[in-house]
């Protein structure tokens, strides 16, 4: 499945795996269907304005993610200026 929201962005990946989960049935026999037969994973690409910025999972969120067997991917960009590094 791929998302691509519109209109106002959530306030970070947190926020973002919260909308992403919410309709999820939570069924562990499906979810354990699902993940036995593919590799189910949700990624995020992360687009930072500026470097050596973080970002906070709640443990709510992880433990829903590990709840339904899924891997978590991040790709992380620094948009920052270009300093001839």
């Amino acid at each position: 499945m791929v998302s691509r929201g519109r209109g106002e962005a959530p306030t970070g990946p947190d926020d973002l795996l919260r909308e992403l989960l919410a309709p999820l049935p939570r069924s562990a026999r499906i979810w354990s269907e699902l993940t036995s037969r593919f590799k189910a994973r949700i990624f995020l690409g992360i687009y930072m304005s500026d470097v050596n910025r973080g970002f906070t999972l709640s443990p709510e969120v992880i433990s829903e993610v590990a709840a339904l067997g899924l891997d978590l991917d991040f790709d992380i960009y620094a948009n920052g200026e270009d300093d001839d590094v």
